[in-house]
């Protein structure tokens, strides 16, 4: 991603014309929708899309890597991708770096502030993975998980915007350790 914005001091331009296709073909399809909202909308979207691209293909990475982790398992070790995805966990110098980039970001203007929100954007899917590990780690413990963890994920295909919480418990857990923190009946979590 860094690469990409050595080689084009300007992405955003370069996003804009790509979306602004698919923009004219929505208008023409959908007449009713306001052309001007939409227009400001994708001009605004096409500063963070090199990094919701490369976000979006981790995410993929990161599945495809987990389900072929999930497959060895069933077959040379049962149970084993169970323990090693419930006691994911971030480490706090990564931590340290992920909020020093959102002020960064937060205090930032122009290519350094588009520079770290990208960068912040390929950083939620880790966070939210490791959130997703702990939360998950957290409903199995409790009673009826049987249950609590399906409904987990399922809240997380229904309401995708949850990620952010999500990442965020990820996030605090590299400093809090929030699986024995909300751990119930004492009962020691992975």
């Amino acid at each position: 991603m860094s690469v990409f914005f050595w080689y084009e001091p300007e992405p955003a331009a370069i996003w804009n014309s790509l979306l602004s296709l698919f923009i004219q073909q929505m208008i023409e399809a959908q007449p009713d929708v306001p052309e001007g909202v939409v227009k400001s909308s994708a001009e605004t979207f096409a500063h963070y899309m090199t990094g919701a691209v490369a976000a979006g293909s981790l995410y993929g990475v990161l599945f495809s890597l987990f389900l072929a982790r999930w497959w060895q398992a069933k077959l040379f070790n049962p149970g084993g991708f169970r323990v090693e995805y419930l006691a994911l966990k971030g480490h706090k110098q990564l931590a340290v770096v992920t909020v020093a980039l959102i002020i960064l970001a937060a205090m930032a203007s122009g290519i350094t502030s588009e520079i770290c929100w990208n960068v912040l954007l390929v950083l939620l899917v880790f966070y939210s993975i490791t959130g997703l590990a702990v939360l998950h780690s957290v409903f199995t413990s409790i009673k009826g998980s049987r249950y609590s963890v399906p409904i987990l994920y399922v809240t997380l295909v229904a309401m995708p915007h949850l990620m952010a919480l999500i990442a965020l418990c990820g996030l605090s857990d590299s400093w809090l350790n929030l699986r024995n923190k909300i751990k119930p009946n004492g009962t020691q979590l992975p």
